[in-house]
């Protein structure tokens, strides 16, 4: 009896003991309460204010966006306010230069919150307009979010600061596997719609002067100056046309035994310039042109007896333009220019001895000019 009593106390013992062992063990509860975390699949653009006024299509880069990152685990991309704070993996937002609609260069701020770092990235868009420009935009940002997101792929990853759904580290894993050669199973397409280029107005306005040279076959050479506007109306992906309106004068001179003859020139001119980008500072183009204008013989003779004869001709002169321009800055051009055409003008007469015309010149075929300009777009 007393055997079986001794035994059973000493069971008690050990039971107490067993549980105040795991009292103690026991992690309290507010100490798991930092672990907690919000889980999100949700990242949010901060829009600037002037995004639908030119620069590009807001809503539309968020709704190109939503598509591109569905296939990463993230089923929501939406516009905020800029003081929503509400939680998400990242938070998007642009610096602008300025809201004009020929911006070329956006800056993309990504805070990531779930590998708590700041990235940013500068995007050139000069080369596309509208709805290819949104498209170009929205992959941007998707792939600067993913190489941000990829190092989720690590073991050794800092902790997050939003709750990371397992179906987010699962992409950013096939992607680094797939970037270092790894067979990854196959996952289930997306179809992403295709926006093909399309030929949309700009209205880009450019302005410049340049130092004019021509020569007609069988007339001097005229030096002079010119102005020119153009208006590009038309944008392809990497292609503008242009519409252009020019005027200027210019100044020749010839001499003969029997004297000098000074010919002006005052003309305006009109015409297109189908210009491709060939570099990131430099466009190549080609045109036609059409130039109507007067042009003046004004002769000092310098033989006694000899009587000068002043006239007016019309000058007509039609042609096909080449030209080179590099941009300079960020609404600066330098350009140089070649034409060749042909330009009926009527004779140049020095004077009349009697009934004879003294005739030293005249144009009645192939012309040449070479421009160089300078000026600037807005």
């Amino acid at each position: 009896m007393k055997l079986k009593t001794g035994a059973l106390a000493l069971s008690c013992a050990a039971q107490l003991f067993a549980t105040a062992a795991l009292a103690q063990s026991a992690p309290d509860a507010t100490a798991l309460e930092p672990l907690r975390v919000t889980v999100v699949r949700r990242v949010v653009v901060v829009l600037p204010a002037c995004a639908e006024q030119g620069p590009f299509d807001g809503q539309g880069v968020v709704r190109q966006l939503r598509t591109e990152l569905v296939e990463d685990g993230i089923d929501r991309v939406e516009a905020i306010e800029s003081n929503d704070d509400s939680p998400s993996l990242a938070r998007v937002s642009f610096e602008l230069s300025s809201c004009v609609p020929d911006v070329t260069q956006v800056m993309v701020i990504v805070d990531d919150l779930a590998t708590r770092k700041n990235v940013r990235r500068s995007v050139d868009l000069s080369d596309v307009r509208g709805a290819v420009r949104t498209r170009a935009l929205a992959l941007a940002i998707a792939e600067l979010l993913r190489a941000s997101f990829s190092e989720l792929a690590l073991s050794d990853a800092p902790p997050p600061a939003v709750g990371v759904p397992s179906v987010v580290r699962d992409a950013m894993r096939t992607r680094l596997r797939a970037r270092v050669g790894e067979p990854v199973a196959p996952r289930p397409v997306v179809p992403t719609p295709t926006v093909p280029p399309r030929v949309e107005p700009v209205f880009v306005h450019r302005v410049g002067a340049a130092i004019d040279a021509r020569s007609a076959s069988t007339g001097p050479i005229a030096t002079g100056v010119r102005a020119t506007y153009e208006l590009t109306a038309v944008r392809w992906s990497r292609s503008t046309l242009s519409l252009r309106v020019d005027a200027g004068g210019a100044l020749a001179s010839m001499s003969d035994p029997f004297g000098s003859v000074l010919v002006p020139l005052v003309s305006v001119g009109a015409g297109a310039l189908f210009e491709t980008r060939v570099s990131e500072t430099f466009d190549a183009g080609l045109g036609g042109r059409i130039e109507g204008g007067a042009v003046w013989i004004l002769p000092r003779p310098t033989v006694e007896g000899v009587r000068a004869i002043e006239s007016v001709h019309p000058a007509l002169a039609v042609g096909a333009l080449a030209s080179m321009r590099a941009r300079v800055g960020e609404r600066g051009w330098l350009g140089i220019e070649l034409e060749l055409g042909v330009a009926p003008v009527g004779p140049i007469v020095l004077a009349r001895e009697g009934t004879v015309d003294r005739v030293i010149g005249g144009s009645s075929g192939a012309t040449g000019a070479a421009r160089i300009g300078a000026g600037a777009r807005f």
